[in-house]
């Protein structure tokens, strides 16, 4: 099982990778930018994003990215352009990300990854702005709908916390620093 197949079969819950599903790998690369373009143009607006972010997301198109290796060297690029668009130009170029029906369909898990993303630098003013604006691009409109996810990402954080403690009660010289005192507090 290769770390793609890993994610989409335990984290989504998938039976099939994108590549096996659509049997068309050009298809699947120009999806997988896409997709990370999208999630890069979210989470670079502003300019806000975290080193914690970028690493995030290097990991993420690593691990999601069957068909374009070189993705993953052009995450932060896409992060600096997207710093410097203004929100209509935003919208204009979140346009492109979500024009194949494929990624409509993937709406809501993108805002869910956008969100996972986010949270890691609490979900900073500009990047909330710039998910609402690429949400409503690629349909995810229903009311309460984005509150929802955002709950959801809230929820997943605190119980990684909570596993953490669990797990290492004692505290663990691997943890990274924002899990480091988990074990000191109740």
């Amino acid at each position: 099982m290769t770390p793609s197949e890993f994610f989409y079969t335990f984290h989504l819950g998938y039976t099939k990778t994108p590549t096996e599903a659509a049997g068309d790998k050009a298809y699947v690369r120009q999806i997988e930018n896409r997709y990370a373009g999208a999630i890069c143009l979210a989470i670079g607006s502003g300019g806000v994003y975290t080193q914690e972010q970028v690493r995030y997301l290097r990991g993420f198109v690593t691990i999601t990215s069957q068909e374009d290796t070189t993705l993953v060297d052009r995450v932060e690029p896409m992060l600096k352009e997207a710093a410097d668009l203004l929100d209509v130009e935003l919208v204009s170029s979140s346009s492109y990300f979500t024009d194949l029906q494929f990624l409509k369909d993937a709406g809501r898990s993108m805002v869910y990854d956008m969100y996972t993303c986010a949270a890691l630098a609490d979900f900073p003013e500009p990047q909330m702005v710039a998910i609402s604006l690429i949400a409503e691009e690629l349909g995810v409109t229903e009311f309460g709908l984005l509150e929802k996810i955002r709950k959801q990402v809230e929820m997943e954080v605190e119980l990684r916390k909570n596993r953490i403690k669990l797990l290492y009660p004692e505290g663990h010289d691997m943890l990274e620093p924002r899990y480091a005192n988990l074990h000191k507090g109740n």
